[in-house]
């Protein structure tokens, strides 16, 4: 893939600071100057990244800058791009999280999309499971609404009909866990209360709802702006 040879020299300075600091900006600014190509520009100024390759790092680049036209092409923020290598280092090539990583990539490096890296969404993703990446996008496109209670504003049982069931959600007995994260994540808002008799059917497959309270959860704006960045292409 071929790079604009200023984003090339930029983005060598801000990786070459991530690594060896403010002193190796000089030397990646000149190698940067002579090649101009993103990945030669990073292989030959010799970055070593311990537990993450040069070559891991040129392709996820590669891989995050095809999918923001040229014309739109900028060095991330190195408060964004840090992280985000950080992150990445323990994570397989093509897996939902390490995907997150290289969507949130893509924004930090699209000029007309920037605005959507927010600086708090490289520690967030550290801290949810493929499952909870699932479940935030089906919560994007509907919310849930589920068996269950809390008490004190902490969820502490909930039950899945059979109907409700998210197929791409691997460990579903995990599930009061997983909404219980993305709550102290500030990514979901969970909010208790009695469903409509004319629904409970509908959505419980039963007609004998007995009363039983039920639990709305849906995307907090953080969580809404967390998925349109780091879980979503569009």
């Amino acid at each position: 893939m071929t790079v604009d040879p200023k984003l090339a020299i930029e983005v060598a300075k801000v990786v070459a600071k991530e690594v060896y600091g403010d002193a190796f900006a000089p030397a990646a600014r000149e190698i940067g100057t002579a090649l101009g190509d993103l990945a030669r520009t990073m292989r030959v100024a010799g970055l070593d990244f311990g537990a993450i390759t040069r070559e891991r790092v040129e392709r996820l680049f590669e891989r995050a800058l095809s999918k923001v036209p040229p014309q739109r092409r900028i060095a991330p923020q190195s408060d964004i791009l840090g992280p985000i290598l950080e992150g990445v280092r323990y994570r397989e090539e093509g897996t939902p999280i390490e995907e997150a990583f290289r969507r949130l990539l893509s924004r930090a490096t699209d000029v007309e999309r920037v605005g959507e890296a927010h600086p708090s969404f490289p520690g967030i993703i550290n801290r949810i499971s493929p499952d909870e990446a699932h479940m935030l996008v089906k919560l994007s496109e509907e919310p849930f609404i589920l068996e269950g209670n809390m008490i004190e504003g902490v969820v502490r049982r909930i039950c899945l009909d059979e109907g409700q069931l998210i197929k791409e959600v691997q460990y579903l007995e995990n599930m009061l866990l997983y909404i219980n994260n993305l709550q102290s994540c500030g990514l979901i808002n969970v909010a208790q209360g009695a469903i409509p008799a004319e629904r409970q059917a509908e959505l419980f497959r039963t007609d004998r709802w007995d009363g039983r309270m039920c639990l709305g959860v849906s995307l907090t704006p953080l969580g809404d702006g967390f998925v349109g960045a780091c879980l979503r292409d569009c």
